[in-house]
């Protein structure tokens, strides 16, 4: 049985490790690793196979894109969605209550390349306190998680980062993909407007953080569920063509 597994975007690396290693296990399965390109940036893409022991992929698409001693605590900020960060206006307010929130905790700023491209369009102010870095690994990031009072991200993968690691988010956006972080996690949405940011923001650093808890089967063996299923499927007759999982 082959399997093709398409990998792009960060969450997608972070999921399919435990995956590959799983199908590994298997001689009934032969995985094929497609990579998309669409994270191109070394510390975006390459050094999460590294990291994370996944081997060389079998095909690369290269289809492009359209700091560990940071104290604690901190505050930790992630943006690249389009939405936020093509937008001049939407920009120049998201770092405006990043300014506000930078006179009571420093902010440790990861940018993403096409976010530090409109930042130095805009010729925007930072804050002294408000520290801005290359992109770093995917454990260097979670160890920067681990350790902020809350996280400001526009990013569907951290939101369930931060409520596994019980680490309040704030998310800079009008909606989720994951409202399971919202309903049972530590996530709040709170939009692009710098009022309700910097409200947020301050509920928490006074001591009215959420208190989420951890979503059922989010244990860490999804993987072995998930090839469980894949053989279970493969070894009973069945008139489907395809086992299609969803994330």
């Amino acid at each position: 049985m082959k399997i093709v597994n398409v990998v792009g975007a960060r969450p997608n690396f972070i999921k399919i490790a435990p995956l590959m290693r799983e199908m590994r296990k298997h001689s009934e399965i032969q995985p094929i690793l497609v990579h998309t390109g669409q994270h191109y940036d070394e510390h975006l893409s390459d050094i999460f196979f590294r990291q994370l022991g996944i081997s060389e992929p079998d095909v690369d698409l290269q289809v492009g894109s359209g700091c560990s001693d940071e104290p604690y605590p901190f505050a930790l900020m992630t943006l690249h969605r389009p939405s936020n960060v093509d937008s001049p206006a939407t920009l120049q307010a998201l770092l405006q209550s990043v300014e506000e929130i930078a006179e009571r905790i420093p902010v440790v700023f990861p940018v993403h390349p096409r976010t530090q491209l409109r930042i130095e369009a805009l010729r925007a102010k930072v804050h002294s306190q408000v520290r801005l870095i290359p992109p770093v690994g995917y454990l260097d990031f979670l160890w920067l998680m681990s350790r902020a009072r809350f996280v400001m991200t526009d990013s569907g993968g951290i939101q369930e980062e931060t409520t596994a690691l019980g680490v309040p988010c704030l998310t800079l956006r009008e909606n989720t993909e994951r409202p399971i972080t919202v309903e049972q996690g530590t996530n709040q949405i709170v939009g692009t407007e710098p009022e309700r940011i910097i409200s947020a923001a301050h509920r928490i650093l006074s001591s009215e953080r959420r208190r989420g808890r951890t979503p059922l089967l989010w244990d860490g063996d999804a993987s072995q569920r998930i090839v469980d299923v894949l053989l279970r499927e493969s070894r009973e007759p069945s008139d489907r063509f395809s086992v299609s999982a969803h994330s």
